[in-house]
Order: C-alpha cells, then sequence, then structure tokens
C-alpha cells in the first residue's frame, strides 16, 4: 500500500493565482468562491475551507 500525499496547497495557490479552471477566467474582477475552488480542483469543499484559512495565517495568501 502507497502512502500517497496530495498538495493541496500548491493545487490551491495555483488556481487562485492562474486561474487554470475557472469558467470566468476572462474577467479579472471574478473571484471564485469556495465552492467553485472545490469544483475546479476536484476537491471536497472541507478540505478548501480547511486549506484557505491556514494558507492566510501562514502569509501565503492575502485575504482583501
Amino acid at each position: 500500500m502507497v502512502n500517497k500525499t496530495v498538495d493541496f496547497e500548491n493545487r490551491i495557490l495555483d488556481e487562485l493565482r492562474l486561474k487554470l479552471h475557472c469558467r470566468k477566467k476572462n474577467n479579472p474582477n471574478h473571484f471564485c468562491t469556495q465552492k467553485e475552488l472545490a469544483e475546479n480542483l476536484h476537491m471536497s469543499l472541507r478540505d478548501v475551507r480547511h486549506w484557505l484559512p491556514r494558507l492566510v495565517t501562514e502569509g501565503k495568501l492575502h485575504h482583501e
């Protein structure tokens, strides 16, 4: 059995920065909600809700 850990941190940061999977990527004023991020990244909403505040507290993501 292989212990495979998923790097959610980089997946979320890349999606927020580049909007690779977002349907509204051409709109510069659009910010994805947690639900949209979960759908775009094929993650559970629970994981997104866990990782976003963690990235903000670590200073890797700025909440505006």
